[in-house]
């Protein structure tokens, strides 16, 4: 049996440009590893999947059935409670073939910013409701 976990974990000090040597280092931005609920628009569609490793930069987008190609460009909503969906651009910097991949985003400008920051705050306040770090 396949350790997605482990598999994900490992794949995210990759594409942080993590090496043995350097897992201590710190990441560009704050993050928080929580999973949304989103939708993500390629050349080959629209997807639902789950966002984790979220940033004001990039997020992670757990998807097992289909990957696009790095470089690409796509757009992803981000379901939130009781809100409208948080709309992101970005671009596909690394993918991981059955697990997702990585996208970096586009035009943040303040106002999404805030949203990012407040949609992080959200997502960790949950995960230490349940317990989680």
């Amino acid at each position: 049996m396949v350790d997605l976990r482990g598999l994900l974990r490992s794949w995210q000090r990759r594409s942080a440009g993590d090496t043995p040597d350097s897992t201590n280092k710190p990441r560009g931005d704050p993050r928080v590893t929580h999973y949304f609920e989103c939708r993500w628009f390629g050349k080959w569609g629209a997807f639902d999947a789950r966002l984790n490793d979220l940033s004001v930069s990039g997020c992670y987008i757990v998807n097992r059935r289909t990957t696009p190609s790095i470089g690409e460009v796509v757009e992803i909503d981000v379901v939130r409670t009781a809100k409208e969906p948080l709309p992101l651009s970005g671009e596909v910097v690394s993918t991981e073939p059955g697990i997702g991949f990585a996208v970096r985003f586009a035009g943040v400008d303040d106002n999404l910013r805030q949203q990012l920051e407040t949609l992080m705050a959200e997502g960790d306040s949950s995960n230490r409701r349940a317990g989680q770090s």
